[in-house]
Formats: structure tokens, sequence, C-alpha cells
């Protein structure tokens, strides 16, 4: 009997020291669940006030009035100036990059070409040397080396060495006569790209133009 006195005194302690921390040490706690209360409340208001403005006839047919430029904005982008910009496009990116290859294609002729012009003065380096070593004598000596400068101009002066460096030169000259058209077609090309970004971005203006008009806010 004593310890069930002792358990509902300790239980009415307790109630009363939650409801004297509640309402009477801590009133402002109420004041606080009211006020989330009515904030809520203007939440849902206004959120209901937006979607009843939303659902309006007016903001409706601005609605429909936004889709329909999205519509011709996007027809468009597919009409006929934007494909024949990245037609044309296109046809500048293939013919510099046929260009480019052309004067690659020389350019590795060339650099064999000139590889074959310098082998021929070094074969001569090598024939008089070799018929120095056969001949007992040190490929340094000076009538060795005069003998290589003999030789060297001997074949410099050659019919065959002269047809070389014309080939030569004919490649060098191909190059430089395909070099400007090149940089011709490279100017095009970022022209043509330019002009497609000015006419991406003037239909990007357009529809966001037409959005901040008809914002329904």
């Amino acid at each position: 009997m004593a310890f069930f006195a002792s358990s509902m005194a300790l239980v009415l302690a307790t109630g009363w020291a939650l409801w004297d921390e509640g309402k009477t040490r801590r009133p402002w706690v109420e004041y606080q669940h009211q006020f989330n209360r009515l904030e809520q409340q203007m939440v849902e208001q206004a959120l209901a006030a937006a979607e009843a403005k939303y659902q309006s006839p007016e903001t409706q047919a601005k609605v429909r009035e936004l889709e329909t430029a999205l519509a011709k904005a996007e027809e468009a982008i597919q009409g006929s100036e934007y494909s024949r910009l990245k037609a044309e496009l296109a046809a500048l990116d293939r013919q510099q990059v046929d260009k480019a290859q052309q004067i690659q294609f020389v350019k590795s002729e060339l650099d064999e070409q000139r590889y074959r012009v310098e082998h021929a003065q070094f074969i001569c380096q090598e024939q008089e040397e070799h018929k120095a070593r056969q001949a007992g004598k040190d490929t340094g000596a000076p009538e060795v080396r005069k003998a290589v400068e003999a030789s060297r101009d001997s074949t410099v002066k050659s019919a065959e060495y002269q047809v070389l460096v014309a080939r030569e030169k004919a490649l060098e000259q191909r190059i430089q006569a395909q070099e400007p058209e090149l940089a011709r077609l490279e100017k095009a090309v970022e022209e043509k790209q330019a002009a497609l970004k000015r006419w991406s971005s003037r239909w990007s203006s357009r529809g966001w133009r037409a959005t901040s008009s008809g914002n329904p806010s």
C-alpha cells in the first residue's frame, strides 16, 4: 500500500512538474505552437492562391502563348536558314580537311625528296672514305677531305642531283601555293561557325524575352 501511494505521488509530482514547466515557467511554448500553425496556414493559403492564379483563364492563355512561341522557335531552328548554315559549315569543314590532307601529303613527299638530296651528298662522302680506308689512309687526312669535297661538288653539279633539287623546289612551291587556300577555308569555317552561333543566340534571346514578358508571376 505504501509502495502504491509513493508511486502515485511520484506520478502526480512528475505531471505537475511538466505542467508547471509548460504553463507557468514557459508560457511562450504555446505561443510558439500557435505561431507555427498560423505560419503553416499562411503558406497553404499562398499556395492555394498561386494555384488558383495559374489555373485562371488569363494565366492559361499566357501559358499557351509561350508554348506557341516555343514551338515556333523550335521549328525555326529546324527551318531552312538553320539547315543551310549547318550544311554550308559541314561542306567547308570537309574542304578544309581535304586541303589540309593534300598539303600534308605534299609535305611528306617533300621530306622524302630532301632525304634523297641529303643522301646523295652523304654517299659521296661514304665512297671517298671507303676508298681511303682501302688504301690504308686516315679518313680525316686533308687529302681525303679534299677528295670528299671534290666528289660532293661533282655530285651537286650532276644532272641527276639537279633533278632532285628541282623536284624539292617544286614541292615547296606546291605547298606555298596551297597554304593560302587552306587559310581561306579555315577563316570561312570560323565565320560560318560565328554566324551559326549568332543565329542560335538570336532565337534563344527571343525565346527568353517572350518568356520574361509572358511570365505568369
